[in-house]
């Protein structure tokens, strides 16, 4: 976005109600989501530089993913890779949502979702809010 184009955009967030607001907020908040998951991805191809498959240093950049992640070619074996690659979220198209659900698995469970209608102690899906 061009630097008067984005700050047309930031003079316009004045004239929002309250409802597009939160919309908004929640648009930048999913961004923001998307974007970590993007910079700890890249962060791995920028600490190991070697391609995942054969080990060779040359590579190039090789434009984007459909996500927006870096993608560099293999200069030994003439094939694309990027941060993903040969990783445990390799194949996964929305690794956004595999953060957030990795969060959610690994936080606190959620106390007053434990209880199911019966009033007994119920931990499947605690951690993510959607049990009992």
């Amino acid at each position: 976005m061009l630097h008067h184009d984005f700050r047309r955009f930031l003079d316009t967030l004045d004239s929002l109600n309250p409802a597009q607001i939160e919309d908004a907020q929640s648009m930048i908040r999913d961004l923001g989501q998307k974007t970590e998951a993007i910079l700890e991805i890249e962060e791995r191809t920028n600490q190991d530089l070697k391609c995942p498959v054969c080990g060779d240093v040359r590579r190039q950049k090789w434009g984007r993913t459909r996500t927006k992640v870096q993608r560099y070619r293999c200069t030994g074996r003439q094939k694309t890779y990027s941060g993903r690659t040969g990783s445990a979220i390799g194949r996964l198209h929305r690794p956004d949502l595999f953060m957030v659900a990795l969060r959610d698995m690994l936080g606190p469970p959620h106390r007053s979702r434990c209880v199911n209608s019966r009033g007994a102690w119920d931990l499947t899906n605690t951690r993510s809010g959607a049990g009992g």
